[in-house]
């Protein structure tokens, strides 16, 4: 799906799961990501635990080279047990958001 510096986002299918269990995103430099610094986008599976902690998080300030935000985490027909996102520095996105989670069911937004 979109560039990022980290991404787990492939397929858009109501199946697919790129991360299951513990995920840990910890003491990272991320710089000038096309779209997202991290990106996490789950269909299905669950995510016990998401630790996103002491990173940094930079973009370029063109609006033009940059269409994402700093963290986006979206789980649509999966779950997301319990997340931690802490002590992250997130500057710039011009034309994004610091940080975005949106959860729902496979079919419609809850």
């Amino acid at each position: 799906m979109d560039d990022s510096n980290i991404a787990f986002n492939d397929g858009v299918s109501f199946i697919e799961n790129n991360l299951s269990g513990l995920v840990t995103i910890t003491n990272n430099s991320l710089t000038n990501a096309f779209y997202q610094g991290i990106d996490i986008f789950n269909w299905a599976g669950t995510l016990d635990d998401l630790v996103i902690t002491n990173n940094t998080i930079t973009s370029s300030t063109s609006t033009d080279a940059l269409k994402g935000g700093g963290i986006r985490i979206i789980v649509r027909g999966a779950d997301l047990t319990k997340a931690t996102i802490d002590n992250n520095t997130v500057t710039n996105f011009p034309s994004g958001v610091g940080f975005q989670v949106q959860a729902g069911d496979a079919f419609g937004w809850l």
